[in-house]
């Protein structure tokens, strides 16, 4: 048997993990927290090794990933489900059932994984797509390829770029229908014949056909793959960093096809917006002076293709003893509604100017005279109770700091609101297995009064 192992553990007394080795490999051992594996409910775990990423799962979506050479060795040891990793005597025991162990002779797709949690046994749609979903090519073509669904006999392909239409199958989305696993895109005389766009984010399905079957056709999934802009990105510092070492070095990747760079940085947005003329590097790499402490500085990079000058985005950081730790954190998602906003002020800041708003872009521009300004804020006052919010919205807000001699402008911060009420402690509520609600699988049943709903 092959010598690999797949354990539920709690290392060293309290880490809730799941684990996979695979011996043989290097590295051989990879350990995922995953404490939601141990809340009294049934789950299901898995792991898979391609030869080259070993990836653990739960509950179908992949919880840990870790690239990893080598072929995994053959053993006539012992298979043992529920204990591992010490082999003589076994240790590190499961607390807990096992209702279905596999084991699969090839490194199964995360789409198989999801049919086969679901209890079905036969892989009705393609899967295995190739390039991976949500992969960034280096090209304006590419090689589509994909593993067929178990019944299919010929195969629609449908590719475009928008989600809505390759979903639908409208437009000219529809490409071919062929018996092949793989089609080329973006050359003449193939589909895209004048090449993919860089900066284009591609949608593409497989519909599994079988004029045999009368569940024909089985409609897949929508995979993506995009193309990189000529424009630069992935800066570091990201757009909004806060607390930036003043000895930073700038980088960024390159945009599709770039051969120079020239960067653009200061302290006011419009000065590095307009800028023009800088010198150009030959790498996506720049090293600035000493930054200043408790500055919102901005830098842009334009990309030069041999050809054409490609006018990169404004990216915007601030560095240690500047305005920042906005609450609700910037980015934050499912905030409840009666959050109250709070932030730490500059180190040498006297007071603040708060903006307040569900156009990120009108708080991004307001005034003082504008409707999203909600007025000063004093020294030691860094709170704000917008009241009620609404329910699964998004907000902006923006803190600029008022010097002696000037106001230096806040980078703008944003947030989500839920759908959905928290309450507090809920967990005391009905806490007695006398008075408490159970879901079983397709009804709920309440022991006080023995009421049961089905679906």
């Amino acid at each position: 048997m092959e010598a690999c192992l797949f354990g539920l553990s709690k290392e060293g007394g309290s880490n809730k993990q799941l684990g996979f080795k695979t011996t043989g490999t290097d590295p051989a051992w990879m350990a995922v927290p995953a404490p939601g594996l141990f809340d009294g409910d049934w789950h299901h775990a898995a792991a898979a090794y391609d030869g080259t990423v070993k990836t653990v799962y739960l509950d179908g979506e992949p919880i840990g990933i870790m690239d990893s050479t080598g072929s995994i060795e053959t053993s006539d040891g012992r298979l043992m489900l529920g204990a591992g990793r010490d082999l003589n005597p076994p240790t590190h025991y499961l607390a807990g059932g096992i209702d279905d162990a596999r084991v699969y002779d090839e490194a199964l797709a995360q789409d198989q994984i999801k049919v086969i949690m679901k209890g079905s046994g036969a892989l009705e749609l393609a899967y295995g797509p190739n390039p991976a979903d949500g992969d960034l090519l280096g090209a304006t073509w590419a090689s589509l390829s994909w593993s067929a669904g178990d019944f299919a006999v010929s195969h629609d392909v449908y590719l475009g770029d928008n989600y809505d239409v390759v979903n639908d199958g409208l437009g000219d989305s529809f490409q071919a229908n062929q018996a092949g696993t793989s089609l080329v895109v973006g050359f003449p005389g193939f589909p895209v014949p004048g090449g993919l766009a860089p900066g284009t984010t591609y949608y593409w399905r497989i519909d599994e056909v079988n004029e045999a079957d009368p569940n024909s056709p089985w409609k897949g999934n929508i995979w993506s793959f995009s193309i990189p802009p000529k424009t630069a990105y992935s800066p570091d510092p990201a757009d909004g960093a806060e607390f930036v070492d003043p000895n930073a070095i700038f980088i960024w990747t390159g945009g599709y096809g770039a051969k120079l760079h020239t960067v653009y940085l200061g302290d006011s947005y419009d000065d590095v917006n307009n800028a023009a003329g800088g010198m150009p590097l030959g790498g996506p790499s720049y090293d600035p002076d000493t930054l200043e402490r408790e500055k919102v500085l901005y830098w842009r990079v334009d990309e030069f293709d041999g050809v054409e000058t490609h006018k990169g985005d404004v990216w915007s950081f601030t560095t240690p003893g500047a305005v920042g730790n906005p609450q609700p954190a910037n980015g934050a998602a499912d905030v409840q509604m009666i959050e109250a906003l709070s932030w730490a002020a500059a180190d040498n800041a006297t007071s603040h100017e708060l903006y307040f708003g569900p156009d990120a872009g009108a708080v991004k521009n307001a005034t003082t005279a504008s409707p999203e300004y909600v007025g000063p804020r004093a020294l030691g006052a860094e709170t704000y109770d917008p009241g009620g919010l609404a329910w699964d919205s998004s907000y902006a807000w923006r803190v600029d700091e008022v010097y002696p001699t000037e106001t230096i402008k806040g980078l703008v911060w944003s947030f989500a609101t839920a759908d959905f009420i928290a309450v507090d402690d809920f967990e005391s509520y009905n806490d007695s297995s006398r008075s408490r609600s159970f879901f079983c699988r397709d009804h709920l049943w309440h022991k006080d009064c023995n009421m049961s709903w089905h679906d």
